[in-house]
């Protein structure tokens, strides 16, 4: 699965709901009202997995909770899956929701909160047209450049390049010809 960011977030601006609802199969009206309700009962929360009775969980924005401990023990087995933890979803099916960030920094050990970012920053990175890792070896910047036009890209490292073919800078000459000179 790739992130197409420019098509989501269009389709957020243009409707959230219409989104939550078409690619999650969420009601946000529905799972709002559920967690008003849970929080305003005032009774203990069954956890769904350990079935302990607790007043310390939480919940995503569709409406399903975990204690926190199962929740934790959730997100740290996603967490050791590798990379594809930033499409980590919601832990009750057939939910879709992905895990927010926020649940991530609230339940992970600082270590492993920095690590899940580590694969969420290569996630967008590869995964977005506009940005592309500096080539220069040692170096672990990225760079954004808005347009997919040739052009030379000067990175902090100091390395120059081109954004267009990651070869070393060579403007004026065209990307295709350099190739085939």
């Amino acid at each position: 699965m790739q992130w197409d960011v420019e098509h989501i977030l269009n389709l957020y601006l243009d409707d959230p709901e219409k989104l939550y609802r078409d690619m999650f199969n969420i009601n946000l009206d529905e799972a709002d009202q559920r967690l008003r309700d849970l929080r305003t009962s005032g009774q203990n929360f069954c956890c769904p997995v350990c079935y302990d009775d607790t007043s310390d969980y939480l919940s995503m924005e569709c409406g399903h909770a975990l204690c926190r401990s199962c929740y934790q023990g959730y997100l740290e087995a996603q967490l050791k899956d590798g990379p594809e933890v930033v499409l980590c979803r919601c832990p009750i099916n057939p939910c879709k929701l992905i895990v927010s960030d926020e649940n991530f920094r609230n339940l992970l050990t600082p270590t492993d909160y920095k690590k899940y970012q580590e694969y969420y920053k290569k996630s967008f990175i590869a995964n977005n047209k506009r940005t592309k890792y500096c080539p220069a070896p040692n170096c672990n910047d990225a760079v954004i450049y808005p347009s997919m036009k040739q052009a030379d890209i000067i990175c902090k490292c100091g390395n120059d390049f081109c954004f267009k073919c990651m070869k070393p800078a060579h403007r004026p000459i065209a990307c295709d010809l350099l190739a085939e000179w």
